[in-house]
């Protein structure tokens, strides 16, 4: 065999960068952005908008400093429990759970 060492590129399965962050970063921005938005249109004050704004980017950085700690792409996983987010062809269903007796 050969003693030359491979180099591995680190982050190979990071999401896209957009901008300085990552596309997973800022979903939990656009949810709260989203809720913001979609309020205000029932309760008809701009400072509710605001709040979903600032709402989104409160969980955004939490989400950021949680992905630290866990591994990256933990926001997709816990979509697939929750039965929002498929993760592939074969596990189709996050609610759908095999109970064993």
């Amino acid at each position: 065999m050969n003693e030359e060492t491979i180099v591995f590129p680190q982050y190979v399965d990071n999401f896209v960068p957009i901008m300085f962050w990552e596309a997973d970063d800022i979903i939990p921005f656009f949810i709260g952005f989203e809720g913001g938005v979609l309020l205000s249109m029932l309760i008809d004050h701009w400072t509710v908008q605001v709040s979903g704004i600032l709402i989104g980017i409160y969980s955004s950085r939490k989400y950021a400093q949680s992905k630290q700690e866990n591994l990256s792409g933990m926001i997709f996983h816990k979509l697939y429990t929750i039965g929002i987010y498929r993760m592939n062809k074969i596990f189709q269903y996050g609610l759908m759970r095999r109970w064993m007796h």
